[in-house]
This record gives structure tokens, C-alpha cells and sequence, in this order.
């Protein structure tokens, strides 16, 4: 008898899993310019009703996937450096389907006002990086540090892995001054700054040979 209640139950518990599955879409495509040409790097964001449901990033080939996406109509933003912003209403994700949205970008440019408080250059600053305030890395579209890695100047992404400005070592990571091993696990939203250091390692750093990431948290 228990083994029917066991078999029933398997039963019922992957049927559900199978159903659920199958009431998801696939959103995918590829990012060109206006001559054909393909753009990595683009930022690809779902909407609903104005809200940021999931997003992702445009590959080295211009290719991009977001999945999985509960069936329904979405609004898709696409933006890029040197680009102008594209704006596609109406996209409709069926269950168990891939929607296909191919992106021609135009060339523009977006005009901004910079105040300037510090040189650009200074003499006694060794250490070359990019800063993410918090407000940045909320806005990142593919939910995660490792994903916003190559979209930031001066990293590189490959089969061979990530590094800073091509170095011969893979990218070391540290939270809250802790080195840790492999991508790290954290929630964006527990994030306050993160910094890329591409060259110019700290000394209590020393030991790296391909860039550092280091994440500072709200507690910290």
C-alpha cells in the first residue's frame, strides 16, 4: 500500500512540474546595426505593463535569450552603446514556444550633461577600475554580477573564461574584503557598490593576475 501512495504521489509531483513547464516561452534573437552588422553587448529588457520582468544581454554574436517566461503579451526595450533605444510592444510568449525578435538598432547618439567635481587625472592613483553604485547594479538586466562582467569595458569573456584587459588569469572575486572561490552568489539588492579592478592591483591584493572584482555589501 505504501508503495502506491509513493507511486501515486511521484505521479502527481512530476505531472505538476511537467505542466508548469509547459505553460513557459522562450523569448531569443539577434541584435544587428542598420548595416547588418552584429551588436554585442545590448541590453535586452521584458516589460509588463511598464514593470522589468527579466532581461539579458546580447552575446559576442549578438545573440540573446530570456527564458522561461510565463505565457503572455510583453513590451521588449533593447538599447546599446552608440545606439538609439528600440521599443517593441506587443510581443506574445506561447507555452512552449521560442518568440523570435530579430533587432536592427540605428546609430545615435545620446547627449548627456557631465559635471566634472575631480581631474580626469590623477598623478598618485595607480589602480584603474569601474565603479557600480547600487542604483547601477539594480538596473542590470541580467540578473546577475557574473552577467554584467561583459558588458563592462576592459573585461573580457570567452570559452577560456573571464579576465581584465586580457590578462593571463581568470577574474579573483571578494566580498566585503573576503576572497571567494567561483561566481559569486549574491542578491543584487544586497549590493552597495562593486568595484572591477582592471589594473594596478591593490597590495593587499597581490595575487592576482586577471583582474579582481570586489563586492561591497549594504552591512558592510
Amino acid at each position: 500500500m505504501k508503495q502506491l501512495y509513493l507511486l501515486l504521489f511521484s505521479f502527481c509531483f512530476f505531472s505538476a512540474i511537467v505542466y508548469g513547464q509547459s505553460q513557459m516561452g522562450e523569448l531569443s534573437g539577434t541584435v544587428y546595426d542598420h548595416s547588418g552588422n552584429l551588436v554585442p553587448y545590448a541590453h535586452v529588457v521584458l516589460l509588463s505593463s511598464g514593470r522589468q520582468i527579466s532581461g539579458a544581454a546580447s552575446d559576442h554574436e549578438g545573440r540573446f535569450s530570456i527564458k522561461p517566461i510565463s505565457v503572455g503579451k510583453y513590451d521588449v526595450n533593447v538599447s546599446a552603446i552608440g545606439f538609439a533605444s528600440m521599443h517593441y510592444t506587443g510581443q506574445e510568449i506561447r507555452a512552449a514556444q521560442i518568440h523570435r525578435l530579430d533587432i536592427h538598432l540605428q546609430a545615435g547618439i545620446e547627449l548627456i550633461q557631465v559635471e566634472i567635481k575631480e581631474p580626469l587625472l590623477k598623478i598618485d592613483q595607480t589602480v584603474r577600475s569601474v565603479d557600480w553604485d547600487r542604483e547601477t547594479v539594480l538596473r542590470n538586466p541580467t540578473g546577475s554580477i557574473a552577467g554584467m562582467l561583459p558588458i563592462s569595458a576592459g573585461v573580457i569573456s570567452n570559452d577560456r573564461g573571464t579576465s581584465a584587459l586580457g590578462s593571463r588569469g581568470p577574474i579573483q572575486y571578494y566580498i566585503d574584503g573576503v576572497k571567494t572561490i567561483g561566481s559569486p552568489m549574491v542578491p543584487l539588492r544586497s549590493v552597495k557598490q562593486i568595484q572591477v579592478i582592471l589594473g594596478g592591483v591593490p597590495a593587499d591584493i597581490g595575487d592576482a593576475t586577471g583582474g579582481v572584482v570586489q563586492i561591497f555589501t549594504i552591512g558592510y
